[in-house]
Order: C-alpha cells, then sequence, then structure tokens
C-alpha cells in the first residue's frame, strides 16, 4: 500500500462518503490484491471516478479537472511535448489570462509545474486529474499523428499520380 492509498483511506474516511466498514473492506482487500484503494473502490461501485476525483482535488486544495468526452485543442497539447507530459504525467488542458491549466497526477510536484512553466513562459496552474483521465488526455496526442499520418500518405498518393 502506498502513501497516497494511506492519505486517500484518510481523505474517504473523514468525508463520510463511504461507509466505515466498506472503506475498511476495500482497503483489506487492496493490500492482499496489490492494487490502488481507488480502483478496489470504483470496481466495487462504491464511489465513482469523477467523485473520488473531486474529494482527492478538494483535500489537495487544488481545482479539478474531467476530461471525459473533451478535446483538447491542438495549439495548448504543442505547448508540452508528447514524451514530456508521458514523463510527468501532465497534461496542457487550456490557457486563460497569461495561464496555463495543466491537468496532473500529483498536482503537488512542483518540479513538474516548474519544469513546464520554464518552457512555456507563463505561470502554470495545477489542477488534480484522476489515472483514466490522464491516460485519456495523452492518448490526444496520438490522434494528432494519425492526422500527420494521413496528410503524408494523401500527399504521397498526389505526387504518384502525376
Amino acid at each position: 500500500m502506498d502513501q497516497f492509498d494511506t492519505q486517500l483511506y484518510e481523505v474517504l474516511k473523514k468525508s463520510g462518503f463511504i461507509k466505515q466498514n466498506q472503506l475498511d473492506e476495500a482497503y483489506h482487500s487492496a493490500t492482499e490484491l496489490a492494487r490502488s484503494l481507488s480502483d478496489v473502490l470504483i470496481f466495487r461501485g462504491l464511489i465513482t471516478e469523477e467523485v473520488l476525483g473531486q474529494l482527492i482535488a478538494d483535500n489537495l486544495k487544488t481545482p479539478y479537472a474531467t476530461l471525459k468526452n473533451k478535446i483538447i485543442p491542438d495549439d495548448i497539447l504543442a505547448l508540452v511535448p508528447e514524451h514530456l507530459a508521458r514523463k510527468l504525467r501532465v497534461v496542457p488542458i487550456a490557457v486563460a489570462e497569461k495561464k496555463l491549466a495543466l491537468a496532473m497526477e500529483d498536482p503537488t510536484d512542483v518540479e513538474a509545474v516548474e519544469t513546464i512553466r520554464r518552457r512555456v513562459g507563463i505561470e502554470v496552474v495545477p489542477y488534480f486529474i484522476t489515472k483514466t483521465d490522464l491516460v485519456r488526455a495523452l492518448n490526444q496526442y496520438k490522434r494528432n499523428f494519425a492526422k500527420k499520418f494521413e496528410s503524408i500518405i494523401v500527399e504521397n498518393v498526389k505526387k504518384a499520380s502525376h
């Protein structure tokens, strides 16, 4: 059981959102199965990922970003290269008033925030994002790859037909 799960247990215990006996059982199962507490709670239907994300964000005193069914504009994704986004477990989601909204699995990672701030040259505002949403967001980099690949093929077909 990692530190995050221990903190999550305490947050949920304090919130009263899940009955204590259910929380204890899920914590015990997570330990036995070597799974994350959040995975066990979601699998058992005791909490949704969105509610869990909001509780965690509130506890961290950080805004919560949910990206379910949202497409991040290409110009925003381009601010942080895919390799860096995957390495730091972050994804840029918006720019407003010369501030970059940066969705992060760990919004307390000051080093990652500073790395991105230096790269983009504007203030960075960290947001908490769930693991699932982060994976979805990181996969949006791939759609750009597919578009580029398609345009290269179309271009080569045009050249070959002349």
